[in-house]
C-alpha cells in the first residue's frame, strides 16, 4: 500500500485540519509538532517514514512517543 509523502500528508493535515485528517496526516502533524520535544533529535521526516512502513495507527504511534522514546527513534533506520 502506499502512502502520501511527509510533505504531503503535512499539506493535507494543514488544509483539512488534525479533525479531518487520515492517519498519516496526524502522525505527520505529530512528528511535526510534538516529536522532538517527547523524543529528542530524531528526523521527523525519516521517523514518519519509519512509522508508515510499519503500518503503525495514530493510537499505536502516540503510545510508543510516550512510553518508549528509543523505538521511535528505531523507526529513522526502518
Amino acid at each position: 500500500m502506499s502512502h502520501p509523502t511527509y510533505d504531503e500528508a503535512l499539506t493535507s493535515l494543514r488544509r483539512i485540519g488534525a479533525a479531518h485528517a487520515d492517519t498519516a496526516g496526524q502522525i505527520a502533524g505529530l512528528c511535526s509538532s510534538t516529536l522532538q520535544i517527547t523524543c529528542g533529535a530524531l528526523s521527523p521526516k525519516l521517523v514518519y517514514e519509519g512509522a508508515m512502513k510499519r503500518g503503525l495507527t495514530v493510537k499505536e504511534f502516540a503510545t510508543m512517543m510516550s512510553t518508549d522514546p528509543h523505538a521511535v527513534s528505531e523507526l529513522q533506520w526502518l
